[in-house]
């Protein structure tokens, strides 16, 4: 068992459909990212603060001692992180840049149990052109 400190349903999914069994610490941290972080630190460290909150939450409700796993995941267009779009048209601005053009996709993953462990993925994404109809 552990602890996934994230509120997605992307992440609680592909836990489950690995079979891994999970109890879910929603972590309390700002998302906002440092003045000139660089996208893959920035990853980084949300993954770590996120694991170190849900350790914090996990003692503060004086549950059992299990792993804590935080993740990030950054979209990054140039040197700009898209966050979460607040929105539709903010939704629609960001599907308009990202529209034929490529892109990177970090994620960040982090494990605290016995010891503190970082991994990091990263992936090119092209991502088709789009009309505004589509948009």
């Amino acid at each position: 068992m552990i602890y996934l400190a994230s509120t997605s349903e992307r992440r609680a999914l592909l836990l489950t459909q690995i079979g891994v069994d999970f109890e879910i610490l929603p972590p309390a941290v700002d998302e906002t990212a440092l003045p000139g972080e660089d996208p893959l630190c920035y990853a980084q460290r949300m993954a770590r603060e996120k694991a170190l909150a849900g350790c914090g939450e996990r003692d503060r409700r004086g549950l059992s001692v299990a792993p804590v796993l935080g993740a990030d995941t950054v979209v990054v267009v140039g040197y700009d992180i898209l966050h979460k779009p607040k929105g539709r048209d903010c939704a629609r601005a960001q599907l308009r840049r990202l529209s034929g053009q490529d892109h990177i996709v970090y994620t960040a993953l982090c494990l605290i149990g016995s010891s503190l462990r970082e991994a990091m993925s990263n992936t090119v994404v092209t991502f088709q052109s789009l009309t505004d109809s589509e948009i």
